[in-house]
């Protein structure tokens, strides 16, 4: 869920979704989360791979998030490794897409 999606517009094309904001966003997003499906015995179907991409125009799109990051300085590398999603059904996981306090260095 995204503060601002609100009257935003969402599409499906096979694995691919796409919510359409009619707005710019209010504020920049620290993190997101997904949420496994609430049906028994469909641990199977759980996302464990994925990117989550951003554009302006849906013409141009950068990678802002993915099921797994390595961080260094203020670099985020999205490396697309196997993230830890829940085996619980209906269990929220949260992938934060902020940086951490280290995000300003400073040296004497």
């Amino acid at each position: 869920r995204q503060v601002d999606a609100e009257g935003g517009e969402w599409s499906s094309d096979g694995a691919t979704m796409t919510l359409s904001l009619g707005h710019t966003p209010s504020t920049d997003f620290g993190m997101w989360y997904l949420e496994t499906s609430r049906e028994e015995g469909t641990e199977e179907e759980d996302a464990i791979r994925f990117l989550l991409e951003g554009s302006d125009d849906k013409e141009e799109w950068q990678t802002v998030g993915s099921s797994g990051a390595k961080r260094f300085y203020t670099t985020i590398f999205h490396t697309h490794a196997a993230t830890r999603t829940p085996l619980e059904r209906g269990a929220a996981h949260v992938l934060k897409a902020a940086r951490g306090r280290d995000s300003h260095m400073f040296t004497v």
